[in-house]
Parts: structure tokens; C-alpha cells; sequence
């Protein structure tokens, strides 16, 4: 005989559960919640390179790379790295350079024996910068104003060598964009909080700086060079620390980018992100996976106890207490990224996408690697 019953155990679950969501909330998100963005009166003075790296660009460049090239700040350049393009990136670029001085242009031609993938072309774009500060984007990303460049940039005071930004997607009409702005809301909600905790783990590079003396310390990206992604989270795992990563996150510093047409593509691109996850420190897959495990175990308890017990007055009160809380802490959030309207569905988009991002990390076991292109 059993000691206890099944709902007994499915109950000391979830408490356990809630509590561990709690303390997620309250000691670890509540920190991007309360953050307040560095302010700088000053003139901003120090040099900045801004480094993209396209493919088959050309309609992402006409659209985009003036607003970079004409950002509101004295001193930098842009380095575009033509990546074995086939379409009219070259012409394209080309006219630019007539029109911009600031604008510098790396091919990787089509003959090019080998095709390293991004992290390659990022390298070779950065081997052609002229300045100690490297900014970086994609050909796909439309800052939000003239003013990304101070944005990121002000937050290079004493000791710190590293700024993550946000970069969340373009706000459009139907549930699969909310589904697609809700999980790059919750990716930065962690990857943030993290960082301003003292434990980061990522950034995007979609919107991410670091002086160039860091990554030349750090050998580049040679030691995880063999890995298709990792330009950015795996390179920010390595190199940062809880005293020399700063956090930006106000609307001036915000990089938007096209989602995903199709739930194809997106399930595709979240498949390529999932190649890196494995080489996180044990600390950083320790505090992720606490916070994801916690949150299935929650739906499972949950679940086990309706199906068991049906709705009781404690079981009310404790899903109250959890989403309370965390309706509590992802407004001030929100508030701060902008991304307020998805705050009443978020407890259903966070079950979507807790199922899709486990879906899409597991199918990398089963089917060929996701290749970038």
C-alpha cells in the first residue's frame, strides 16, 4: 500500500512548483522590472563600428541600412560583410558608398572555396574595423531611432566591456505574431534578468556590444567555432561576467526585426538556436533548467489534480498566487520593452511556447542540424 495518495503527491508538487516560479519572479525577474537605463548628459566621444553581416539582403538593405548609416552620433563607421550574396547586394552596397563616407563594404565572394557560416563572416567584418567599439545587428534590423548608437554606447562606463539590448520582433495583426513577440519577450525577460542578477549567459546579436579588445582576448570565436550558431549567446557566455556586462533597455536602444512568416520558418530558426544550449556553464543550464522543469511540473500537478480532484478552494488559491504574482512582475516588464498588449494572454502564450521551444529542442536530436543562410 502506498503511504500517501496520488493527489497527495500531485499537491507537494505543485506547491513546489509555485514556489520555485516564485522565487524566479520575485528574486530574479523582478531585477529587469525594477532597472532603471544608465543616463548620460554627456557628448558621446568614443569611436563605434557597427558590423552586419548579409546574405541575399538587398531588399533588408534598401530599407534598413539608412537608418544606420544616418544615426545620430558623431563618430563611426559601418561595416557591411557581403557574404557570398547572389542577388544585387553588390550593386546596392555599392550606390551606398557613393552616397555614405562611413559606410565600408567586406565581400566574401561566391569562389570562395569554403563557406564558414556566420560566425566567420562576423569575424572577418571585425578584422576590418577601424574602432575599439564593435556594435552589431542584422541586415534585417531597423533601430528604433537616430539615437541606438548613444543608446547602447553610454552604458561603456568604468569596467564594463559588454551591452545587451533588446531586439524584439515587429508588431503585426494575428495570434502567431503575438505567439512569435511573446517568446522573444520571454527569452529576453531571462536572458536579462539574468544578466542583471550577475549570471549572464546570452545576448542577441541582433542588438549587442563589446569592445574589441574583449574579443580579440577571448581568441574570437575559435572555441566554439565548430558550432553553427554561438556568435552571440555562446560568446557572451564565455566572456561575461557580473561586473563587466551592463544591461540597455530603453525604447531609444531598441532593434526591431521582421518575424517569421510561417510557423515553419520560425519552428526552423528556433531549431538553429537550440544548437547552443548544450554549452552553457553547469551554473547558467542550472538556473534555466530550475526555471523551465519548475513550469512543466506546475501544467503536470495541475493537470494530474483537475483530472483527480477537479477545482478545490486550495488549488484556486495557489494558480492565483502564482499568476498574480507573476501578472505582477511581466507588467513593470513589459512596461519597460514594450510589449504591454500581450500581458492578458500571456499565461496561454506561455504554455504555447513552453510546448513549441521544447519541440523545437528536441527535434535537433532527431533531424539534421539547421543550417544559417
Amino acid at each position: 500500500m502506498p503511504l500517501f495518495s496520488l493527489d497527495f503527491y500531485l499537491m507537494t508538487l505543485l506547491i513546489t512548483s509555485i514556489a520555485v516560479q516564485l522565487w524566479y519572479y520575485l528574486q530574479v525577474f523582478s531585477r529587469l522590472a525594477e532597472h532603471r537605463p544608465v543616463r548620460s548628459n554627456r557628448d558621446p566621444e568614443t569611436s563605434v563600428s557597427i558590423v552586419i553581416c548579409a546574405r541575399n539582403e538587398e531588399s533588408n538593405l534598401l530599407k534598413n541600412l539608412p537608418l544606420i548609416l544616418e544615426q545620430n552620433y558623431p563618430h563611426f563607421e559601418v561595416v557591411v560583410v557581403n557574404d557570398h550574396s547572389s542577388d544585387n547586394t553588390v550593386s546596392i552596397l555599392s550606390d551606398f558608398q557613393h552616397t555614405y563616407e562611413n559606410l565600408k563594404v567586406v565581400t566574401i565572394s561566391l569562389s570562395s572555396s569554403e563557406n564558414g557560416g556566420k560566425k566567420a563572416a562576423l569575424a572577418t567584418g571585425i578584422a576590418s574595423t577601424n574602432h575599439e567599439i564593435l556594435l552589431l545587428t542584422d541586415a534585417d534590423c531597423s533601430p528604433e531611432g537616430s539615437n541606438w548608437i548613444n543608446g547602447m554606447v553610454k552604458n561603456f562606463t568604468k569596467g564594463k566591456d559588454l551591452v545587451i539590448g533588446y531586439s524584439p520582433f515587429e508588431k503585426e495583426r494575428g495570434m502567431l505574431n503575438a505567439m512569435q513577440r511573446f517568446d522573444v519577450f520571454y527569452t529576453a525577460l531571462q536572458y536579462l534578468s539574468f544578466a542583471l542578477k550577475g549570471i549572464p549567459y546570452m545576448g542577441v546579436g541582433r542588438n549587442l556590444a563589446y569592445k574589441k579588445a574583449l574579443y580579440i582576448e577571448n581568441r574570437g570565436f575559435s572555441s566554439h567555432r565548430h558550432i553553427l550558431s554561438g556568435d552571440d549567446d555562446l560568446f557572451v557566455s564565455e566572456v561575461a561576467n557580473d561586473q563587466n556586462i551592463s544591461v540597455e533597455i530603453s525604447s531609444d536602444s531598441t532593434t526591431f526585426s521582421p518575424a517569421p512568416e510561417s510557423l515553419t520558418k520560425w519552428f526552423h530558426q528556433k531549431r538553429r538556436h537550440y544548437t547552443t544550449g548544450g554549452n552553457y556553464t553547469f551554473r547558467q543550464k542550472a538556473m534555466l533548467a530550475g526555471f523551465h522543469i519548475s513550469l512543466i511540473a506546475f501544467y503536470i500537478s495541475i493537470v494530474g489534480l483537475l483530472a483527480s480532484s477537479g477545482f478545490t478552494a486550495l488549488i484556486i488559491a495557489l494558480i492565483l498566487l502564482k499568476y498574480s504574482t507573476q501578472f505582477f512582475v511581466l507588467k513593470k516588464c513589459m512596461d519597460k520593452l514594450g510589449e504591454i498588449d500581450l500581458l492578458l494572454l500571456s499565461p496561454i502564450l506561455e504554455l504555447f511556447i513552453s510546448v513549441f521551444n521544447f519541440s523545437a529542442a528536441l527535434s535537433n536530436f532527431f533531424l539534421k542540424k539547421p543550417q544559417w543562410n
